[in-house]
């Protein structure tokens, strides 16, 4: 393929992800990756990755912020979609269009944005890289190319799509409407008929292609405590915590879904046993490696998670329903061991 053609069918693709926009749709670890990354290279406590559409934008990605999606007029990204060139202000009080905005004089009290446009292959704004700090900031010269190196990975991100994984094909079939009905309005994950669905597909997948197909069942430790220690908005807290904690651990193409109260589901496309157990490991020790703190009383609560894992070898005919059963009860073995090792170390 030359690269006139090869260039025709990079526009064509692009043209398709944008007839089936990425609005409404799950947290994904490839876009969190970049969020984090920025928060800690660029020294501020908030950021964001957001897609536009109209009048609304949707916050595909966001850290030390608890928002989903936000009026367009509402947010401090409007001047941003409208330059090409980064909007950097250092201190908002002194700025007269920002000085009275509510996310300025109001909570979270914003002092300090900085944003960037996310274009598409035309040029056109098709969502922001957005910085946000409760204080005045100064971005110095450095930062302002990391800054810019990070918004070109995660233009580089929204304009590269793979229809190929049961995520990819249920979002390029269905419209941003019928999209938000399949998810999780608190965690911003899959909903348990998503689940259904994704799990049946990533099973067909799995048989075209002869490979495994991992499952990992996941309940919040004592999360009726949690809610009747501390209420329920903080349990709704801790739920959004986890959701994001197991989007930020597992592997591009994994797929996290809400399938009950304090229940996940995660989906683990051409994953082995010991590769399984690594994703399921790795999600046990992030969640607990990150305490949740009441704002209000300035407490922390330790939220831990247990997990089961089930994987569907090559050739083997196993069914969703049977799959995930078999998960249930590894994770149903996993917290009874536990809680004997708990009782024999009290008992000594």
């Amino acid at each position: 393929m030359d690269e006139q053609q090869m260039a025709s069918t990079a526009t064509l693709r692009l043209t398709e992800l944008y007839s089936h926009d990425i609005f409404r749709t799950p947290l994904e670890a490839r876009f969190d990756r970049l969020t984090r990354l920025a928060r800690a290279s660029l020294g501020v406590p908030v950021v964001a990755i957001t897609v536009r559409s109209g009048d609304r934008l949707w916050f595909k990605s966001v850290v030390g912020w608890e928002v989903r999606e936000l009026q367009l007029a509402d947010s401090l990204s409007e001047r941003t979609l409208a330059r090409t060139q980064p909007v950097v202000i250092e201190d908002t009080l002194l700025d007269s269009e920002l000085a009275r905005h509510p996310l300025v004089v109001k909570h979270p009290k914003f002092r300090f944005y900085a944003g960037q446009a996310l274009t598409d292959h035309r040029g056109l704004a098709v969502g922001t890289f957005d910085l946000y700090d409760l204080k005045p900031h100064v971005l110095k010269k450095t930062d302002l190319q990391i800054m810019d190196d990070l918004v070109q990975l995660a233009r580089k991100e929204l304009l590269t799509t793979d229809f190929g994984d049961a995520q990819a094909q249920l979002v390029k079939k269905l419209s941003s409407a019928r999209r938000e009905a399949l998810m999780d309005p608190l965690t911003a994950t899959w909903n348990r008929r998503a689940a259904d669905d994704l799990l049946k597909t990533a099973i067909e997948n799995a048989d075209r292609d002869k490979v495994a197909l991992g499952v990992c069942v996941i309940d919040v430790d004592k999360f009726k405590q949690i809610n009747d220690t501390h209420g329920h908005p903080v349990g709704d807290l801790a739920l959004r915590r986890v959701a994001r904690c197991l989007t930020g651990s597992v592997r591009d193409g994994d797929i996290v879904c809400r399938t009950g109260g304090d229940e996940f589901l995660i989906i683990m496309p051409r994953v082995g046993p010991n590769e399984a157990e690594i994703v399921a490991a790795r999600v046990r020790q992030n969640v607990a490696d990150t305490p949740l703190r009441i704002r209000e009383s300035n407490k922390q609560v330790q939220v831990s998670i247990s997990t089961g894992i089930a994987v569907r070898r090559p050739g083997e005919t196993t069914p969703a329903k049977d799959l995930v059963e078999a998960a249930d009860r590894a994770l149903y073995h996993a917290k009874e061991a536990r809680d004997n090792a708990r009782a024999f170390a009290h008992e000594r």
